[in-house]
């Protein structure tokens, strides 16, 4: 007796990720669902849930307007917990910028916490009316994605948070390419992209 039967068929997409010169160490993560597809080779962060969550750098929003008297701000960073020494707040004349221990200093003074992304600022002269206030942040990377996930679907992320990756296999949300303050900040977490 002869069987002929197709159980199924699949596909895998495959992005070249772990370098091979020194093995990565890996550790799972829930991510956060339905987030769409999120690619092998992603920079991915963590929400202050601890879920996965794309990695963003360089994000600007404005956190309060100035009215010609008013010298104190406080707004909060939305993205997750926010890298130290990434924060720069700025009223596009004052900038302040933050020391990785949790102070803003420069124009002004002030403090942030990296885990709510929750910032207090006071600038040294009032901001002039109607002139925007704005924070430009990046998210604390944690790692690497190793394999690519269907957010609708599974919620299990496997994240290399040690060893070399390939370079030209990372990326961000946006399918660019990391830029070269992003590729410190993995090398920062002992990260090495080759």
């Amino acid at each position: 007796m002869t069987v002929s039967a197709n159980i199924g068929s699949s596909s895998l997409r495959s992005r070249q990720i772990i370098d091979g010169t020194h093995q990565p160490v890996t550790r799972d993560y829930t991510a956060v669902a339905d987030q769409g597809v999120l690619r092998a080779g992603l920079l991915v962060s963590r929400n202050a849930g601890d879920e996965v969550i794309p990695y963003q750098g360089g994000v600007q929003e404005v956190i309060g307007t100035g009215d010609g008297s008013i010298m104190a701000f406080d707004g909060v960073a939305t993205g997750g917990m926010i890298h130290p020494g990434s924060i720069t707040i700025t009223d596009g004349t004052q900038v302040l910028t933050d020391d990785g221990r949790g102070a803003l200093g420069g124009d002004g003074s002030g403090s942030v916490n990296y885990k709510t992304g929750k910032v207090s600022v006071t600038f040294d002269a009032a901001p002039g009316a109607g002139v925007d206030v704005s924070i430009i942040w990046a998210n604390r990377l944690v790692g690497v994605l190793l394999r690519e996930m269907d957010t609708a679907t599974n919620h299990a992320a496997l994240v290399i948070v040690h060893g070399t990756v390939v370079k030209d296999g990372l990326l961000l949300s946006d399918d660019t390419t990391p830029s070269q303050t992003d590729i410190d900040r993995l090398v920062e977490l002992t990260i090495y992209p080759r």
